[in-house]
C-alpha cells in the first residue's frame, strides 16, 4: 500500500503571465527563468498546476503588490470555483484576506459571469469577519459581520519561487 498523497505526487507546472478564462489557456507561457525574474522583481506571473488542458488551480502572484492569489478549478477543471487572496503583511509572512466561492447552475459554461451564487468571506487580522452571500439570479446580497473569530489559519508564506505546495491546499482548516 502506497503513503503518497496529492501534495506529494509531483504535478506539472507552467509558468505564464495570465490565465485566460475565456479561451483557457495561459496567456503568453513564460519559462522557469524567465518566471522566476519576475518573482524576483515582483512583476505579476502566474503558475498553471496540472496539465494546461485540465489545470487544478492557478497561483497568481504579484509581490511588488503584496499579493498573491489561489483559483481553484472545479471537478471538471473548466470553471473556477474557489479562490484564496493573500497580501503580504510582513517580508516573510502573508496573511488570507478573502475566501470567495462560486456556484453555477448544471450546465454552466461561462467562468465567474456565469455564477448563480457567490459567497466571499473578508478576514481581518484582529478576528473581524465579513460574509457576503449573493444570489445572482435574485439579485440579493446577505452581509454577516463576526468578531473575535481566530485567524491563526489565516498565516501563510510568502512563497518561495516553485515551492507552492503549502499555497495550494485546497482544504485549508486545521492547517
Amino acid at each position: 500500500m502506497s503513503d503518497v498523497t496529492a501534495a506529494s505526487v509531483p504535478r506539472p507546472i507552467t509558468y505564464c503571465e495570465r490565465w485566460n478564462s475565456v479561451l483557457r489557456k495561459p496567456i503568453t507561457v513564460l519559462s522557469d527563468e524567465q518566471a522566476n525574474a519576475r518573482h524576483q522583481s515582483g512583476e505579476l506571473y502566474t503558475a498553471v498546476i496540472g496539465d494546461l488542458g485540465k489545470p487544478e488551480l492557478l497561483i497568481e502572484v504579484r509581490l511588488e503588490r503584496d499579493y498573491v492569489g489561489v483559483w481553484f478549478f472545479d471537478e471538471d477543471s473548466t470553471l473556477r470555483v474557489l479562490k484564496y487572496t493573500f497580501k503580504r503583511t510582513s517580508p516573510d509572512t502573508m496573511f488570507m484576506t478573502k475566501v470567495g466561492t462560486w456556484s453555477y447552475a448544471e450546465d454552466a459554461r461561462q467562468d465567474l459571469r456565469g455564477a448563480h451564487t457567490i459567497e466571499s468571506v473578508h478576514y481581518q487580522s484582529d478576528g473581524t469577519v465579513r460574509q457576503e452571500s449573493t444570489d445572482v439570479v435574485a439579485a440579493e446580497t446577505t452581509v454577516s459581520e463576526y468578531s473575535g473569530v481566530s485567524v491563526d489559519i489565516n498565516a501563510e508564506p510568502v512563497p518561495v519561487f516553485g515551492q507552492w505546495d503549502s499555497l495550494a491546499r485546497r482544504d485549508r482548516a486545521g492547517a
